[in-house]
């Protein structure tokens, strides 16, 4: 039996009796649906969830220059179904400090880009923020993991005045706000969106967003991971993270890709994950579509 464990909005773990004191206190069974998991929370849930972030990011993360964007890029497949494509305009929801679209930049032109965020204002203070000199420096991919690492290590090193010095996507704006709220007056040729959905609060609201933003026969990059009603029902009661509280089921998702875009890049992805003496396996889906006209 998986052991309980509970993750408060100061990143403050705690695990066997400590943990099913405050699981009694708060979880979020109230908000589970047999049909579609945690699909919607309540406002102030979601508020604690980005404290959280903010906490992990700004504190805990500040010497972090990377958010598994290249571990994203390989399951991607390198982005090379894009390779080449030329976008107008682009946005990454949820982008972070350090994007995907900075490697995405690399493979396709992307003319600007706007980044939305709800914490985007603390993250320009972070000192290894893609965007902090007022465009998104670009990066290159690359399956090396010495690469990698030699990379991160120069961008730590690298003054903001070096940094305003290299090739990098023109900033059209950022938006500080959530997904559900942003505005619909714009759209964009090319939407991205990797492992987002768990940090929001209304996952109807959200794909709505994103079906009103994205031009018709625009390319939608998505990544999220795949959960079963099922296991969210007893996840919830054995484990409350606060800086995650939407598990979505996977028939929403999949529905919501299935009906609205054709693919170009479709993968699935399942591995054991193991924390605190708790293992659950995760299963992830990599989606790269073009919206249907």
């Amino acid at each position: 039996m998986n052991k309980k464990i509970f993750i408060d909005s100061d990143v403050n773990i705690l695990t066997g009796e400590d943990a099913e004191r405050a699981l009694h206190k708060e979880n979020d069974a109230k908000y589970f649906n047999e049909r579609e998991g945690v699909s919607r929370v309540e406002k102030d849930r979601w508020r604690t969830a980005q404290k959280a972030e903010k906490k992990h990011w700004m504190n805990l993360g500040i010497r972090a220059a990377d958010d598994r964007n290249y571990d994203h890029a390989d399951k991607f497949g390198g982005y090379e179904s894009i390779r080449g494509m030329k976008f107008d305009h682009a946005i990454e929801l949820g982008c972070g400090p350090f994007t995907n679209l900075r490697l995405i930049g690399g493979i396709a032109e992307i003319g600007r880009c706007t980044l939305l965020d709800p914490l985007i204002d603390e993250y320009q203070a972070h000192p290894q923020c893609r965007y902090r000199t007022g465009k998104l420096v670009r990066d290159s991919y690359s399956g090396s993991p010495w690469m990698r690492t030699l990379r991160k290590g120069l961008w730590r090193a690298m003054p903001d005045g070096l940094r305003r010095l290299l090739p990098g996507i023109p900033l059209a704006g950022t938006l500080n706000m959530p997904i559900e709220e942003m505005p619909l007056n714009e759209t964009y040729d090319l939407v991205v969106m990797i492992n987002v959905i768990e940090h929001c609060y209304d996952a109807h609201a959200l794909m709505s967003s994103i079906l009103r933003i994205l031009r018709p026969g625009g390319v939608f990059v998505f990544h999220d991971r795949l959960y079963d009603a099922s296991i969210i029902r007893e996840r919830v009661k054995e484990k409350y993270d606060a800086a995650h509280p939407l598990r979505v089921d996977q028939k929403l998702l999949m529905e919501f890709l299935q009906r609205n875009f054709s693919p170009l890049f479709s993968q699935q992805d399942e591995k054991i994950h193991a924390f605190e003496g708790r293992e659950e396996t995760v299963r992830s889906v990599y989606y790269i579509g073009r919206k249907i006209q």
